[in-house]
């Protein structure tokens, strides 16, 4: 259906007594006289509104429903950008936190994990054991 431009509702239906319209009425007017004639017309002028008013209306909704979801495609995407930027910002000030993390599996023996004898008894008794005995260099420090 072809797209309405201005709004039914407000159009005025047309004086079919007058002139211009005189060639239609002339050529309806065989089996009717001239008011039954023009009744028709303003009849079917009227359901042809009306029909148009039904299709403005419908436009209408749809074109809301249109720009609601054009709103909403538009709003996620300021969402989607703006945490892109938060966390690429979070990248630049903890740049550790990002690191990547080696895909390979847990060593099963605990003679493979390298820690100093302190630091185990520490883990087996469920106290805190600070970061730095896990390192390289708290591991040649506590031997």
């Amino acid at each position: 259906m072809h797209r309405l431009t201005s709004d039914p509702s407000l159009e005025f239906c047309p004086d079919f007594t007058s002139n211009i319209y005189q060639a239609i009425r002339a050529r309806l007017i065989n089996q009717n006289n001239d008011a039954q004639v023009v009744e028709n017309l303003r009849a079917v002028w009227v359901v042809t509104n009306n029909t148009h008013k039904v299709q403005w209306q419908r436009q209408l909704r749809e074109d809301q429903a249109a720009l609601t979801k054009q709103q909403s495609l538009v709003h996620e995407e300021t969402k989607r950008q703006l945490q892109a930027s938060l966390l690429e910002e979070d990248r630049k000030r903890n740049p550790l936190k990002y690191i990547p993390i080696p895909d390979r599996p847990r060593p099963c023996n605990i003679h493979d994990v390298l820690i100093s004898d302190s630091a185990f008894q520490r883990v087996v008794e469920g106290q805190y054991v600070e970061l730095y005995y896990w390192t390289g260099w708290g591991l040649r420090a506590d031997s």
